[in-house]
């Protein structure tokens, strides 16, 4: 499980969980995480690829300033800068930390999370970019995700997901990235409007009962034939039938 801890942290940039084990739900105190400028930096946490099991260290931020430097993880030989490799709007992103002044994230992705998406992650309004994608997420998109007014890049893809797309999601005008492929969503896809006029139906695939522009999905229901008689009615006429033989 993601450990209950983490909500406390302070002046994170970025926050990497992705590509472990992870189960359960996320935590609903995640709304507690502290986005923002540091004077010491706690703010890059980077567990992804991996078994967690670890401790959070605190190094005077200024010294890390215009420096390159690598950790290294023995058993898998992995580096990883200092910046970190972090993937948004579908790629591979390297910071360096100087850059994280202005990069603020989450990544929960491809671990095995259940439960709902919790609504006070909309509360979290630095961040630019938010991934919860490859997981067991069930329940609704929470309507707070319009609260993220930074947020470029959203990824919920490959969930268990259902109800509607918040049609107050057009208001998020710095989104350059959506995904809710993969899911069990239903009803109209937000208007084709500012951001939400650039994403293709690659955007929406695999979910069946969505429709609207631009899947081909039509929401509109032709149907030309008489809708049938009320069993009351028919019931009714058999017994006037029924008299006149008498």
């Amino acid at each position: 499980m993601i450990p209950k801890k983490l909500c406390w942290l302070k002046n994170i940039a970025i926050m990497d969980l992705s590509k472990n084990h992870f189960s359960g739900t996320i935590p609903r105190c995640f709304h507690n995480i502290s986005f923002g400028k540091r004077d010491s930096f706690h703010g890059l946490l980077d567990l992804h690829y991996g078994d967690i099991g670890f401790e959070l260290i605190t190094v005077p931020y200024q010294s890390l300033l215009n420096r390159d430097f690598e950790i290294y993880e023995e058993e898998r030989n992995l580096a990883a800068e200092i910046g970190i490799e972090f993937v948004m709007k579908y790629r591979s992103d390297s910071y360096k930390v100087g850059v994280l002044d202005i990069t603020y994230g989450l990544d929960f992705s491809f671990n095995k999370l259940t439960g709902g998406i919790p609504s006070e992650l909309g509360q979290l309004s630095p961040i630019i970019a938010l991934n919860l994608s490859h997981n067991q997420l069930t329940g609704s998109i929470p309507k707070t995700f319009s609260n993220l007014t930074q947020l470029e890049s959203l990824d919920i893809s490959h969930n268990n997901l259902t109800g509607e797309i918040p049609s107050t999601l057009i208001d998020l005008h710095f989104l350059e990235v959506f995904n809710v492929a993969y899911n069990n969503l239903s009803g109209k896809v937000p208007d084709m409007k500012a951001q939400f006029g650039t994403f293709e139906k690659s955007s929406y695939e695999g979910n069946p009962f969505l429709c609207g522009p631009p899947l081909e999905k039509s929401c509109t229901r032709v149907d030309n034939e008489s809708p049938p008689s009320p069993i009351k009615s028919s019931i009714a006429s058999d017994e006037k039938c029924l008299y006149s033989l008498h």
